[in-house]
């Protein structure tokens, strides 16, 4: 993938196979990039994919002003739920 538009350090625009515009997000992804370069792949953490123009304009100015470190750890803590959600429920079926 190639970056189409820096947010900052950690997120970029880019397109996927289909050519939809994505976003990137990843410590370090975009640090010494410019528009143009490869992403490597290994420090990408997520991919968003949004299909409403509005949507993806007002989401990327949000992901501009959000350190990713907020954004990683909004991403375990819903992980965490999700697991103990789990859990709960499996021992309700027994």
């Amino acid at each position: 993938m190639r970056i189409v538009k820096i947010y900052n350090n950690n997120a970029v625009e880019t397109k996927d196979t289909d050519c939809r515009e994505i976003i990137v997000v990843g410590c370090g992804l975009a640090f010494k990039k410019r528009v143009g370069d490869e992403i490597d792949d290994s420090k990408i953490q997520k991919i968003f994919v949004l299909s409403e123009p509005d949507v993806n304009m007002r989401f990327r100015e949000f992901l501009s002003y959000i350190p990713l470190d907020y954004l990683t750890m909004g991403n375990e803590s819903m992980k965490i739920w999700q697991r103990k959600l789990s859990e709960i429920l499996a021992e309700r079926r027994m």
